[in-house]
């Protein structure tokens, strides 16, 4: 019946198309394979349809499930995938066949909950099967293979009506979870300064470090009241993704060896335990267990939690509640969500919306990220990974998020490179795996401490992410406390993710990496300094902003024939008359394989007037007559 009704729709035998029982043929190549095992693994769909783009790289358009015989994607069960589809974004439309219907939903809208608390999700069409008979069906012609296997699909007006134009609105996983963290910040700060006594302010000003031309009661308002109220806020949004983590047994790191809530502090849950005051408790036991420093608290951060006003206290506690329910959406906030297929780098970036802005530097979006660590580490590469070694690097890696996608990259080529010897798609990785490919490959520099406070955060959820809970809760060590020396994982802090000048870094670093990838800072500056103060060679001719210079320095961290692939401002290196001597003495000495010219997109990429590209260049001297591949990339119809 299923692949009848797939033949209704000029669906069946069409090579896009693949059933997850095809997983493991050997044709279908590496991009495809694991789309296929995270589509039956993590989402229990039957089919996958993928277009094929440039390069034999393909994405998947949509997920299909077969409800045709029996009623095994009951409304429950699909409201729980929709909620991990919706949660992780990674297709935009999913078809539910049945034997006289097909349903079709967009997972970029968010799960209903009714008046009556009920969980709801309603598609965004159904198409009578009866219909597909006649040949002149509107919807046959509004969802043909066709569209879908040249991209064409998401232009039209059709899409554009019925899907597109209803999510719109701040509806995105991100976008509402962190405006109820924004939420919650305010009514801390407030509530917090509000209630704060006059003796506890004097007592809490002792333990602040003293800060030269800033009068202590106003680095006490203005600093140290956001900074905790931003801590707290990144602190209660971890241990509620490590409580709604859970494994195929419903066991979360915190139940996983018994209730540890009970256990420890007489209460049930997360939002009990804050309510009784022993939140801080609560995060000095996790330092304890986890190590690796993210859980730390200074000493005056531990008073101010300590002596939270009860207020604040009801309100953070009502707020990690299972149940929480936003005062003015009316949103059951934590009941949207699938919290462990939410992308790691969501919640990274979290961490990163509550700190200042630092000059010069753009948040870099995940798609682009990943766009470039495809380019640069496409999943088909995973043969330069056979002896475990490949060593990526960030000059400027602010929030850290090239190196977790590096990260997950390379933890996919462990996967494909054990499958070709096993062919068994193992994604349970062993923890000694996962850190030493972390501990031995991704590295990172940054000047600013919480940039680099921020990267590691980053990659520790990148790992916590692969991990189970009872993995979480038995095995995870940050710091060298094993004897075994696959079992070490030193701070990362020290280690992997340097506080550093980067250009002080590139005195003692060794010029061993595959790859140097990153987003550094656009800065207009001089450079007399720094090349004093750092011994730096500098060409004459070179473009005074700072990324142009960490373009022509952190090449040198490379092996021969490594890769550097950086964003940069486009006039900058591409378009400027000034930057044609430069320009011409790069490439006289590298070879440029290929710029991706994002210069059209400068408003969409970084919601700033910023005209970028992507140049990708290998530590070799040019071949004779070698060419550069120039991409221009354009706005759609429908961003337009």
């Amino acid at each position: 019946m299923f692949r009848e009704i797939l033949k209704y729709i000029d669906f069946n035998n069409n090579e896009a198309l693949l059933f997850v029982n095809q997983k493991d043929e050997e044709n279908i190549g590496e991009i495809r394979r694991k789309i296929l095992y995270l589509a039956q693994d993590d989402y229990f769909a039957d089919a996958v349809f993928f277009q094929k783009k440039e390069n034999d790289k393909y994405v998947p358009q949509f997920f299909v499930f077969d409800n045709t015989n029996t009623n095994k994607y009951n409304s429950v069960k699909l409201t729980d995938i929709h909620k991990r589809l919706w949660s992780s974004g990674i297709v935009p439309l999913y078809f539910v066949l049945e034997k006289e219907k097909i349903k079709i939903y967009n997972t970029k809208e968010k799960v209903n909950i009714s008046e009556e608390e009920k969980e709801e999700i309603n598609p965004t069409d159904i198409l009578e099967i009866s219909n597909f008979i006649d040949k002149n069906f509107q919807s046959k012609k509004d969802y043909t293979p066709f569209l879908f296997e040249n991209g064409s699909f998401w232009e039209t007006e059709y899409y554009i009506k019925n899907y597109l134009k209803t999510t719109i609105t701040k509806e995105s996983p991100f976008d509402i979870l962190i405006s109820n963290l924004h939420e919650l910040k305010k009514d801390l700060i407030q509530n917090i300064g509000d209630n704060l006594s006059e003796v506890l302010s004097i007592n809490l000003i002792n333990l602040l470090p003293k800060t030269k031309g800033l009068n202590q009661s106003d680095n006490l308002k203005k600093q140290f009241l956001t900074q905790t109220a931003n801590r707290i806020v990144v602190f209660s949004i971890l241990i509620k993704y490590l409580e709604e983590k859970k494994d195929k047994n419903n066991k979360s790191v915190f139940t996983v060896k018994g209730n540890l809530f009970r256990k420890k502090w007489n209460v049930e849950n997360y939002s009990e335990l804050i309510k009784e005051g022993k939140f801080s408790e609560l995060l000095n036991y996790l330092s304890g267990r986890f190590n690796g420093k993210i859980f730390e608290l200074t000493k005056a951060e531990e008073f101010l939690i300590n002596n939270l006003p009860e207020k604040s206290l009801n309100h953070l506690s009502h707020f990690v509640n299972a149940d929480y329910k936003n005062r003015n959406t009316q949103l059951y906030l934590w009941r949207l969500y699938s919290f462990q297929f939410l992308p790691v780098e969501l919640i990274s970036r979290i961490y990163e919306e509550f700190i200042p802005d630092t000059a010069g530097v753009v948040y870099t979006p995940p798609f682009l990220v990943d766009l470039l660590v495809d380019e640069c580490m496409p999943l088909d590469g995973y043969e330069s990974f056979n002896n475990e070694k490949f060593k990526v690097i960030d000059p400027a890696c602010g929030s850290g998020i090239f190196c977790v996608s590096a990260y997950q990259r390379l933890i996919d080529w462990h996967i494909i490179n054990e499958y070709k010897k096993t062919k068994i798609w193992n994604k349970d990785l062993k923890i000694e795996t996962l850190k030493n490919i972390l501990s031995e490959n991704i590295f990172g520099v940054d000047k600013e401490q919480e940039a680099v406070n921020i990267a590691v955060f980053s990659l520790t959820l990148a790992l916590l992410e692969k991990l189970t809970p009872k993995q979480l809760w038995e095995d995870l060590d940050f710091e060298d406390k094993s004897t075994n020396k696959s079992k070490k994982l030193k701070n990362l802090k020290e280690k992997n993710i340097k506080h550093d000048n980067f250009f002080n870094y590139l005195k003692t670093a060794a010029n061993d990496f595959d790859l140097v990838i990153g987003n550094p800072p656009f800065i207009r500056q001089n450079f007399e300094k720094l090349e004093t103060d750092y011994n730096l060679q500098i060409p004459k001719e070179i473009p005074k902003n700072l990324s142009i210079l960490f373009l022509d320095q952190s090449i040198k961290l490379l092996k021969d024939n490594g890769l550097q692939c950086l964003i940069l401002p486009s006039p900058n290196i591409l378009y400027n008359d000034g930057a044609m001597k430069y320009r011409n003495y790069f490439l006289e000495n590298y070879t440029v394989s290929q710029v991706i010219d994002f210069t059209h997109l400068r408003r969409k990429l970084f919601n700033k007037d910023v005209a970028t590209c992507a140049f990708f260049v290998k530590k070799q001297k040019p071949k004779k007559d070698s060419e550069i591949l120039h991409l221009i990339s354009h706005n759609t119809a429908n961003e337009e």
